[in-house]
């Protein structure tokens, strides 16, 4: 089908497809944000995927051998974000953590209206400036042609399920208004955890555990993935299950835990 009619904006001739895209096929197409307890091995898992470039905010990082930097302002960060949209080296981006790149965000932002505190400013000027300065920095990682990956720590909380019962649920600990621009961002939520003495990975979540996905081709019927005992094994097995289809049957072997 030959569409007639076309439109040029800012010298670029716009028209409305005729064909539906394709889905992505491949994980690091996919943007997500990892959550887990302290020492879990949520750095050491990410050092395996493909050629991955660490943006350290936090010093847990330094005992293992990677491509890094550790900005330690603000601006610099956002320089660490031109660089990286000027140079393909790298088919991974990790920020670790989200949760000190966002105190970061907060903290120049607030020097920059020279203020102590977000309220200090009438009618919440002062948190809006500082979500838009966020979130136009995780919208540029977002928007990189490569694997874009967010982590951040877990804790337990009280909170209210449907039926007005307090549960107890896992969530990650970066600050709410962080939270709020990586959820409308990221595809897969994903919360590394214990079970027993097994490291395992939710990719759906339940009453007790915050994850998910917006994926409708990938990780059919899986809800948690075992990890395994390396680094290695977690990341082959992660893989596994993010080509879990409905084609393969939903399964791909013993590795994956199936949804009951």
């Amino acid at each position: 089908m030959k569409l007639k009619r076309s439109v040029k904006v800012d010298g670029v001739e716009l028209t409305l497809p005729t064909e539906k895209n394709e889905p992505l096929k491949n994980l690091l197409d996919a943007s997500f944000l990892l959550y887990g307890p302290k020492k879990i091995g949520k750095t050491t898992l990410l050092s395996q995927f493909e050629d991955p470039f660490f943006i350290f905010f936090e010093p847990g990082g330094r005992f293992i051998s990677t491509f890094n930097r550790s900005p330690k302002t603000w601006p610099q960060f956002k320089g660490y974000l031109d660089l990286l949209e000027k140079e393909d080296k790298f088919r991974t981006v990790i920020l670790d953590t989200v949760d000190q790149c966002y105190n970061m965000c907060y903290r120049w932002v607030c020097d920059e209206m020279g203020i102590e505190h977000p309220q200090d400013q009438k009618w919440g000027s002062a948190w809006k400036r500082i979500e838009d300065e966020f979130a136009s920095a995780i919208m540029r990682i977002v928007a990189m042609d490569r694997g874009k990956i967010f982590t951040s720590h877990s804790e337990e909380k009280d909170v209210e399920n449907e039926d007005g019962q307090e549960v107890r649920r896992i969530i990650p600990t970066m600050p709410k208004q962080a939270a709020r621009v990586l959820e409308a961002l990221v595809d897969i939520w994903a919360c590394y955890k214990y079970k027993g003495k097994e490291r395992v990975l939710y990719v759906e979540g339940n009453e007790n555990i915050s994850a998910g996905h917006r994926l409708k081709n990938n990780f059919v019927g899986v809800q948690r993935i075992s990890m395994g005992s390396s680094d290695e094994e977690a990341y082959r097995n992660l893989k596994k299950a993010f080509h879990s289809t409905r084609n393969s049957g939903g399964s791909d072997g013993p590795k994956l835990k199936l949804k009951k």
